[in-house]
């Protein structure tokens, strides 16, 4: 749950009060862009994600056991 809200925050922080542009996709005519190169938010971004998939982690396991034939 850290790992989330913390990825989170440092994200929105970036995006929002800071430098990085709030799209996290590329477009034409963007003048910041977050994927090439990849920026902090990105990082900041990925971390988050990793916490979620972390917290349902053991939910994930429970369904897959059960899907077993």
């Amino acid at each position: 749950m850290p790992l989330q809200v913390g990825g989170a925050g440092v994200a929105v922080l970036l995006t929002a009060a800071g430098p990085s542009a709030v799209s996290m996709g590329d477009y034409a005519g963007m003048p910041l862009r977050n994927l090439s190169p990849p920026t902090l938010a990105m990082l900041a971004l990925a971390t988050a994600q990793l916490g979620l998939v972390l917290l349902l982690r053991d939910v994930g396991n429970r369904w897959m056991q059960r899907l077993e034939p």
